[in-house]
């Protein structure tokens, strides 16, 4: 149990299974030592098939070609360029890392991962949002395979204690699977649900909004109405349209996430041009639908979604707080539903976060995604636990850590 949740783990110690060896100018290039990571290297040379990214400059380089990959097996808008590419700009703590794998110079599987050192040990990290789903894209099982076996040896030749997290990834990702095969040491657990809703051909709109729903929206409606305001409930793809309404977006996210949970993240400067940055490479790209509700023209409530591959995601959607007498949220929720079930090029809408009581209306699907830890020995994975202990407990979690930082040094580590 965990804050009276329950986690589903499950434990795997692997042996080390028969599979294809990289050669060792391939290895060279994960670390960063080799020609492909230098500045300038063509991302179409095709002697390995192996294009490793270790910096910025790299990730910008193959920016195309990953585009076209995650553009291929349908990725969740969080893995592609739009997301990824500010994320770094704005955490300069980090350095990408992964690798791009081509096959007659076409793009078949890649990862990139946030880099960083703390307490001398490689952390490898899954780059961007982590409550957002993700992937390790490839386009068959093959690809899928040799790009697990290529982290895994990659990982190996650090020289350094290293640790993995993978977040978000769905349930049957081939590379996630032939990961556990190829890591020594690794555990996989289950997130808490989220909810989906997926239209079934033929079914009519009030199997997804019930008849108190909709009576509900009525009555919003109508509410606003005979308080002597107006409304205007619009979706918009208009990159130029989207761009206008961030700022407004921006405030009220902020305000209301103060409201309802004492904090926000674009409380932060840095975190809301991050934001903005996001949204506008999002909208550039078609992918951005934004729903707005406006009384009397200001914005009473907004839902930010994308569409990818026929699902429909919510990214966020916040109210006024000044205009919750008149239920915006509601309103804007079930018109979410109305228009995606209409619309021949939307199959599920993906409420993403965490399960909320409005999100159980319309026959949801609850799914679980899975995440991914991997250690290179037993005593990285304790140092790890300390860390953790030690946001928790300072005083214990000090006293827990000095001892793994004697066990590091005496097997080669250089904890900082």
């Amino acid at each position: 149990m965990r804050g009276g949740r329950r986690v589903d783990r499950q434990r795997f110690v692997s042996k080390r299974t028969s599979r294809p060896r990289l050669s060792r100018s391939d290895i060279l290039l994960a670390t960063g030592r080799g020609d492909m990571s230098r500045e300038g290297a063509d991302p179409d040379d095709s002697c390995s098939g192996m294009h490793w990214i270790a910096t910025r400059a790299d990730l910008s380089r193959l920016r195309a070609p990953l585009d076209i990959l995650l553009e291929r097996v349908d990725a969740p808008p969080a893995t592609r360029s739009g997301t990824i590419e500010p994320w770094f700009a704005q955490h300069l703590q980090v350095e990408p890392w992964g690798v791009l794998i081509t096959r007659q110079r076409e793009p078949v599987a890649g990862a990139v991962f946030a880099r960083s050192r703390r307490l001398g040990i490689e952390r490898l990290e899954t780059a961007g949002y982590r409550g957002s789903a993700q992937g390790l894209p490839a386009i068959d099982s093959d690809a899928a395979d040799l790009l697990a076996v290529a982290l895994a040896q990659a990982l190996g030749e650090l020289r350094r204690p290293w640790s993995l997290y993978v977040a978000n990834l769905p349930f049957g990702d081939p590379t996630l699977a032939a990961l556990v095969r190829h890591l020594r040491l690794a555990v996989v657990w289950r997130t808490a649900p989220r909810a989906r809703v997926c239209f079934v051909p033929g079914d009519p709109i009030t199997s997804y909004l019930t008849r108190n729903t909709r009576s509900a929206v009525a009555k919003a409606l109508n509410r606003i109405v005979r308080s002597g305001h107006r409304y205007d409930l619009k979706w918009t793809v208009d990159p130029d349209v989207i761009d206008h309404a961030i700022d407004e977006m921006i405030d009220i996210h902020r305000r209301r996430s103060l409201q309802q949970f004492g904090a926000s993240p674009l409380e932060d400067s840095g975190m809301a041009a991050l934001f903005g940055t996001t949204v506008r490479a999002h909208a550039r790209a078609g992918r951005v639908r934004l729903l707005t509700l406006r009384i009397d023209g200001a914005l009473a409530a907004f839902a930010l979604c994308e569409l990818t591959a026929g699902i429909l995601w919510v990214d966020t959607n916040r109210a006024a707080p000044e205009w919750l007498a008149f239920s915006p949220g509601t309103v804007v929720n079930a018109e979410i539903l109305r228009i995606a079930h209409g619309d021949p090029a939307i199959e599920c809408v993906d409420w993403g976060g965490s399960v909320q009581r409005y999100k159980l209306s319309g026959q949801p699907t609850l799914m679980r995604l899975q995440c991914l830890q991997a250690w290179s020995s037993w005593a990285v994975r304790a140092a790890v636990a300390g860390e953790r202990s030690l946001q928790l407990r300072p005083a214990r979690g000090a006293r827990y850590l000095e001892r793994i930082r004697r066990v590091l040094r005496s097997r080669g580590g250089t904890p900082e």
